[in-house]
């Protein structure tokens, strides 16, 4: 038996919760939390069965919950674990003994190979496991954790050779010159080069890269300081530093003529002299001269994430460290969205806008209305958000799902899941001149878009609770609608499909969830607020959803949020941590591309050979290092996601 919880703790005031994971013939008995600093027991209580979840091994899942416990401290949760009568090969039965060192302790092996020691009882049918101990305090993610990613962001700022090549890179094509595109980051652990985005000859997969965790540093920056409520560590001025860095390097990505370029790319090589301007294809790398980015190609992030770091004080000494001042950022964000608004469909490998130009290209102008006022981009904002109200759609099974193009293809995505839905929100945050606090009728915004906009969002969170809480799903976490490109139909699944669009990519989908979780805040902010009562009717369903690890409370997006950082912090079947320094059993990724403190990994997969098992650097092909990235690299929006969802939270309490 495992004992999972969040490794890094709970907020004080949050739900609480463990899950035992079984093996068959495990059941618990007495549930304790017992503080790990005096031996005490503080809460005493059950467990409740929630049973397998189909097809992911052998496990069958119980939960507990300890809400209840607010004070402060240290603690672990014990369980005894009451074990069925062993069988002898003449088929009789016999008590099973727990054999245990002279302080009375048994090893038990948990599910990643590691051993730990365990209470022996007298009984020898009964044995006691406990989880890793964690934290009770306030802010305990906000305060602890986010220094550390924000460290993680920091060591993976372009540097040394690699820099100093970036300070001319050519361009792959026809054209002669070499541009100054230094700075930024590194992409992930075995990855020295820089992503706008990449996967656009799939379509449908385009990741936002960098230019998130610009967009993302700045929100969480506004989420944070909002209010009277500060943290310490220094995070108000290390969060505008390093989305300021960020900004710079956007900048010297933006072509005079107003697009981004693409990719600064060396084929995984870490050869200075094989960095070029470019976009790829497959798992080759192959390169190509498409390197103009269109809106779901980085450029509508980039235009995003330009047009708020414009609205940072420039009187401040962080903004006078930076190397272009706002004025700089507003005008090339203006310019950007101007030339993509006349070319995006030349840019896209299938000369279509789908679903993703148009929840990037709301983010873009509607960071450009806030940072300017101009009816024009409130108006642009509108059309685009408009657009994605029409790509809502239901079939036989569900409703309230995106339609990712103009026919039947959902909206799945294994890195920005949350994006349409906080798009949305982030677009009646601005009209309404209240960016972080609440959320009520926007001036300038007509009052009947604002209830469409305020529906469809009821829409969706009662699709996305329904469809996560339709199975056995003890973690809470969050499903999708997907379909591979083998297969006719649309299907309810945990994780990303193998079998899509790129060909071989598939990986751990954090910042998938983290999308979700920071959505799922945000939204709740937005309903809550809705003056009209547009959720009204929509709370019952969503409420009425079927019984499920949600527990359909009013506060369903709170815990839906909550349960996808406590799988990121180590509530997961795997017992893994995959915040690098933050609890135990972090992956790690290869001798000569070392994971570092605070980064966060792609993290877990359906399963190799059968998608509906789960994954987690299974035996054999997890040591391939051909494939051991799917699950133990670490990734720059993983980490970008992690910060916003985080940020979303605090604003909330």
């Amino acid at each position: 038996m495992d004992v999972l919880v969040n490794q890094a703790g709970y907020d004080r005031d949050e739900r609480k919760r463990a899950i035992l994971a079984c093996a068959a013939g495990e059941t618990p008995g007495r549930v304790r939390v017992v503080d790990a600093d005096t031996d005490a027991v503080v809460v005493e209580t059950d467990a409740t069965r929630d049973g397998p979840v189909a097809n992911w091994r052998d496990w069958v899942f119980w939960s507990t919950e300890f809400t209840a416990l607010e004070a402060a401290g240290s603690y672990y949760v014990a369980v005894d674990v009451l074990e069925d009568a062993a069988v002898d090969g003449d088929g009789s039965e016999r008590e099973t003994e727990a054999v245990g060192d002279e302080n009375g302790f048994a090893v038990e092996t948990g599910s990643d190979g590691s051993e730990r020691a365990v209470d022996a009882n007298a009984d020898g049918a009964r044995r006691r496991v406990r989880s890793h101990v964690f934290d009770v305090d306030d802010d305990v993610i906000a305060e602890e954790v986010l220094s550390d990613v924000l460290y993680y962001f920091k060591t993976q700022r372009a540097s040394g050779r690699f820099d100093r090549a970036d300070r001319s890179v050519p361009f792959v094509g026809d054209r002669d010159d070499a541009v100054d595109v230094s700075g930024g980051w590194y992409d992930a652990s075995g990855d020295m080069s820089k992503y706008l985005s990449h996967l656009s000859y799939a379509n449908y997969v385009n990741p936002q890269q960098a230019p998130i965790v610009v967009w993302g540093l700045l929100d969480a920056f506004e989420q944070l300081y909002a209010g009277e409520r500060s943290l310490g560590a220094l995070l108000e001025e290390r969060l505008l530093e390093e989305s300021l860095h960020g900004a710079d390097f956007l900048v010297r990505m933006c072509d005079d003529e107003g697009y981004f370029y693409h990719t600064v790319f060396d084929q995984w090589s870490k050869e200075t002299d094989r960095r070029e301007i470019c976009a790829y294809e497959g798992e080759d790398g192959t390169k190509t001269a498409d390197y103009q980015a269109g809106y779901r190609q980085g450029g509508g992030v980039s235009i995003a994430a330009l047009a708020r770091a414009s609205r940072v004080d420039e009187s401040s000494e962080i903004a006078k460290a930076a190397a272009f001042d706002p004025d700089t950022y507003r005008s090339r964000a203006i310019d950007a969205f101007d030339h993509l608004e006349e070319r995006n469909e030349a840019y896209l490998d299938d000369g279509t806008e789908n679903v993703i130009d148009d929840y990037c290209a709301l983010l873009a102008a509607t960071e450009l209305y806030g940072a300017t006022g101009k009816r024009r981009f409130y108006d642009a904002a509108s059309d685009r958000a408009r657009a994605l109200l029409e790509r809502q759609t239901a079939d036989g099974r569900y409703a309230g799902w995106w339609c990712a193009d103009d026919g039947d293809r959902p909206f799945f995505h294994a890195a920005e899941e949350g994006l349409p839905a906080l798009a949305l929100c982030r677009f009646l945050e601005v009209a309404a001149g209240a960016e972080s606090v609440a959320v009520g009728v926007a001036p300038t915004a007509e009052t009947a878009f604002r209830d469409e906009i305020v529906d469809a969002l009821a829409s969706y969170w009662t699709f996305e609770l329904e469809i996560t809480t339709d199975v056995v799903n003890p973690f809470g976490y969050a499903r999708a609608y997907v379909k591979a490109v083998d297969e006719p139909e649309p299907r309810a699944a945990f994780f990303f499909p193998h079998q899509n669009e790129t060909g071989y990519w598939w990986q751990g989908e954090n910042a998938r969830i983290a999308s979700l979780a920071a959505a799922a805040v945000r939204s709740s902010r937005v309903l809550e607020n809705a003056s009209d009562g547009a959720f009204g009717g929509r709370r019952d369903s969503l409420e009425g959803a079927r019984d499920g690890s949600l527990e359909n409370e009013s506060d369903d997006l709170g815990r839906f949020a909550q349960a996808q950082l406590d799988w990121i912090l180590g509530l997961n079947p795997f017992d893994t941590s995959m915040v690098e320094g933050t609890g135990r059993n972090p992956p790690h990724y290869h001798e000569r591309f070392r994971n570092v403190p605070g980064g966060i990994c792609n993290g877990i997969t359906a399963g190799v050979t059968d998608e509906s098992d789960v994954a987690f650097l299974p035996e054999g092909i997890g040591d391939d290092h051909a494939h051991r990235w799917r699950w133990a690299e670490q990734w720059l929006p993983h980490a970008a996601w992690f910060v916003v969802a985080v940020a979303s939270r605090h604003a909330m309490e």
